[in-house]
């Protein structure tokens, strides 16, 4: 039987308590145009994350967002 650490540990690898697999997640990310900042956000399901990327599916498809572009803020 798994321990509660290995039930928390995202099976690719890296932590993720805070989110759930097969969770609904919104991300945002904030860049500089040459009109301003402007900001984007993409709501997809949770699969997983590795050091680098957090990976969702997002209109059926399975996408990586790099971690020091993209924030989660909602869950």
């Amino acid at each position: 039987m798994a321990t509660e650490r290995q039930r928390r540990h995202d099976p690719r690898g890296v932590a993720a308590p805070h989110l759930n697999r097969g969770r609904s997640v919104t991300l945002l990310r904030w860049r500089h145009t040459a009109d301003g900042w402007v900001y984007e956000t993409r709501v997809g399901v949770y699969l997983g994350s590795t050091p680098e990327f957090l990976l969702l599916e997002v209109d059926g498809v399975e996408r990586a967002f790099n971690r020091d572009q993209w924030m989660v803020v909602s869950r």
